[in-house]
């Protein structure tokens, strides 16, 4: 707005008009009477800035309002009536700290502030207005009014509380949070990033996420992660990434695009969890679905896929194969005399020894209670299959010293 019409000069009503409220309002010294406010409110009668002036008389009735007071669902000759007040659309909880502002700021000497406070529209609603209020006088210095303009701010209000509720669950989630822009320049992380990662967001801002990159990962790699971010506007998948103190670990992270209003790309979103523990947790399921519980030997399912690969290996390469089996006798008296505890010491025993007197690509296995099978491939000769047998059985001969 380049001018404002209807403006006159009156020594006792000089307000100063800002732009503090984010809106354009002329930032010079002027003056409005009774006509030039109504003018005033004839060019602003679509706008967002409302302007009033209130006397400063008990309950506080108004003098003037301009006409996009309706946007409050209120007519303008409504709130100038003479039996209307505006402490009466104040919320009433409002009411005793704006007053105490205005009094603050008369006492130390301002002539204009602003205040956010609560209204209550006509159908009831609670609004929130910035109100930016010019303290009137007359000659003698005596306020006789305040002047100003109310802008609606309620929108605004909650996508602050919006923000600062989102801040909060961004800043209390266990998923690591990294903001960029379209460079890759890191704007902003959240505490769980720091945990996870060890670097501190003040390590981390102006940085690009290639401080976290492990060099597990090919360059097609990212090339399809890009592809997709840039394609589909979002990327998710498993990454190895390292920490600052240099371990590698895995991560699930899901990689969103921001755009602004006009669907450009404005920045990326990160989120990912370490993924630690769970695989930690699958890989030890995985290991007792195909593993003896107590000697960690390979059990019945691993032993016969292992069989299946020797066989198809002795085929292709035209070579021999063995599977022995060995019981242990008498196994059954241990565990009635010495009790379970220490047979099942034995049975681990026995397997450390078995383990060590087999080759690397060889395995064994157990079966049940009391059997372990052998599977020794690439063999030349039988007598080298008797040897082994051999080495086994003799290795009984040194007793089992079992502590328990």
């Amino acid at each position: 707005m380049d001018k404002v019409v209807g403006m006159k000069r009156n020594k006792d009503t000089v307000r100063t008009l800002s732009n503090q409220s984010g809106y354009l309002i002329p930032n010079q010294a002027v003056a409005f009477d009774k006509g030039a406010h109504q003018k005033c409110g004839e060019v602003l009668a679509q706008g967002p800035v409302i302007f009033i002036k209130i006397k400063n008389k008990k309950h506080w009735p108004i003098e003037y309002v301009s006409d996009n007071v309706r946007a409050l669902g209120y007519a303008p000759g409504e709130w100038m009536h003479k039996d209307f007040f505006y402490e009466k659309i104040i919320h009433p909880e409002d009411i005793k700290s704006l007053k105490e502002a205005i009094h603050q700021k008369q006492k130390t000497g301002f002539n204009n502030f602003g205040q956010e406070y609560r209204i209550v529209s006509a159908d009831g609603k609670i609004k929130w207005v910035y109100h930016h209020i010019i303290f009137e006088k007359n000659q003698l210095g005596q306020i006789h009014g305040y002047g100003g303009y109310l802008i609606d701010i309620t929108d605004q209000r909650k996508k602050e509380e919006n923000w600062r509720m989102a801040q909060i669950v961004f800043e209390n989630t266990v998923e690591g949070i990294v903001v960029t822009d379209l460079e890759g320049t890191i704007q902003w992380v959240n505490a769980a990033f720091t945990k996870i990662t060890g670097y501190t967001a003040q390590e981390a801002i102006g940085q690009n996420p290639r401080i976290l990159k492990s060099e597990r990962h090919t360059k097609a790699f990212y090339e399809k992660m890009w592809d997709d971010l840039i394609q589909k506007g979002r990327w998710q998948g498993e990454i190895w990434n390292r920490r600052k103190n240099g371990e590698t670990y895995p991560e699930w992270m899901v990689i969103t695009t921001i755009y602004d209003v006009d669907g450009n790309p404005v920045q990326y979103v990160s989120v990912f969890n370490d993924i630690t523990e769970y695989m930690q947790k699958e890989q030890h399921i995985r290991y007792q679905a195909y593993h003896d519980a107590l000697t960690g030997l390979p059990n019945r399912i691993l032993f016969k896929d292992r069989l299946n690969l020797a066989i198809s290996h002795a085929h292709k390469h035209s070579k021999m194969l063995a599977v022995m089996l060995l019981d242990l006798d008498r196994f059954k008296r241990v565990n009635d005399t010495l009790g379970y505890a220490l047979g099942d010491i034995l049975l681990q025993s026995v397997a450390e020894r078995l383990k060590s007197l087999i080759t690397e690509g060889n395995t064994v296995a157990r079966l049940s209670a009391d059997e372990f099978i052998f599977i020794i491939e690439d063999i030349n000769r039988v007598q080298d299959v008797i040897k082994i047998a051999n080495r086994i059985l003799h290795s009984f001969e040194e007793p089992f010293l079992l502590e328990g």
